[in-house]
């Protein structure tokens, strides 16, 4: 929902007035890419022409820096048939938009709530494990779109001098540490 969004993070200056939700950022060693995929009204997503305009000028403006793009709706298959249908509608115009960038780049994604990986067109496309639920691990294609009270988790992304380093964080309290010796 896009006026709580704005309703919650207004006070930034990443914050767009109106419009989709699409922002840059930045940061010392990466440039990270918010894309707005959200259809009102529909469970799939789509990129609009004026959110890939703005990632075609985000990328231009990054030259070849490592850049982390982030939206919701995967662009990938993630063999959880239902929710495939659901995902990014037009993933083809963002791989057109992708495909010739001069630079580490990274897809990370939500939606499933469950962590896969994969690639898209030719760079990793993650979606990222959700800290509430997850959808069924059920891969039989007549499967219903279902969730399961699995323990919550997300995503920690970092740059490293040879790439991306992603780390999966379950959310709890764990036993531990214990030393190995």
């Amino acid at each position: 929902n896009r006026d709580q969004m704005r309703s919650a993070f207004g006070d930034t200056d990443w914050m767009p007035a109106k419009g989709p939700i699409q922002w840059q950022l930045e940061l010392e060693d990466f440039t990270v890419i918010g894309l707005d995929s959200h259809v009102p009204g529909a469970a799939h997503g789509m990129l609009d022409a004026q959110s890939l305009a703005f990632l075609r000028d985000a990328l231009t403006e990054a030259a070849g820096r490592p850049v982390l793009i982030g939206l919701h709706h995967p662009a990938i298959l993630t063999g959880l048939h239902v929710m495939d249908q659901q995902n990014l509608l037009n993933h083809d115009a963002l791989s057109e938009v992708i495909a010739n960038y001069d630079g580490d780049l990274q897809i990370i994604c939500g939606h499933v709530h469950r962590a896969t990986t994969s690639l898209f067109s030719n760079h990793i496309c993650q979606t990222a494990p959700g800290t509430s639920h997850a959808v069924t691990m059920d891969l039989r294609p007549e499967a219903a779109n279902s969730l399961t009270k699995e323990p919550g988790a997300f995503m920690l992304h970092e740059w490293r001098n040879s790439g991306f380093l992603s780390h999966f964080i379950p959310v709890g309290k764990f036993d531990g540490p214990h030393p190995f010796y």
